[in-house]
């Protein structure tokens, strides 16, 4: 009888080392998996951020403005997610903001310029929207949406590192 039992440990015995080989192939290959999205991630960071630095400055080209992205803000606020802030290149008070603003027919990223000597924040425009529909869009957002927007982006702005180093 002992045999028998002797024969049982060890079957369970080689059950579980099986069951933990397979579980410790499942695990590398997701861990695995996970670290190529994160190295795809951080190598287009660059040219993610690059990409919408052009996008800002044609609009502001097309706008016959003459402001130029320069420095990132890095913005501590949870609308940093939504939202992307640059300093003018030639006057640092100067932001250019790109924030998600939720529309009737969906969010679509408006541009705003906000000078922080006079306080003053201008809707400039609607990207990635052309034609008949762009005029639909800026027509249902213009009223509540573009002064939402012009009232919390100073506050937005306040949160950068620049500022936070002013104030202490």
């Amino acid at each position: 009888m002992s045999d028998t039992h002797d024969s049982d440990e060890t079957g369970i015995a080689d059950y579980n080392k099986t069951r933990m080989m397979k579980f410790g192939i499942f695990t590398l290959i997701v861990v695995v998996l996970f670290a190529i999205l994160l190295l795809f991630t951080l190598l287009s960071r660059n040219s993610w951020n690059e990409g919408m630095k052009d996008q800002i400055n044609s609009a502001l080209e097309a706008n016959e403005l003459q402001y130029k992205t320069g420095e990132q803000d890095r913005l501590h606020s949870s609308i940093s997610m939504s939202c992307v802030s640059y300093t003018d290149a030639e006057n640092p008070s100067v932001h250019i903001v790109l924030l998600r603003t939720p529309t009737l027919y969906g969010p679509f990223p408006a541009l705003y310029v906000y000078d922080e000597s006079s306080g003053n924040v201008d809707f400039i425009d609607l990207l990635l929207i052309d034609g008949k529909s762009k005029e639909a869009v800026v027509s249902s957002a213009k009223n509540m949406q573009v002064q939402y927007w012009k009232n919390r982006i100073p506050l937005i702005i306040s949160t950068s590192d620049k500022n936070q180093e002013e104030e202490k």
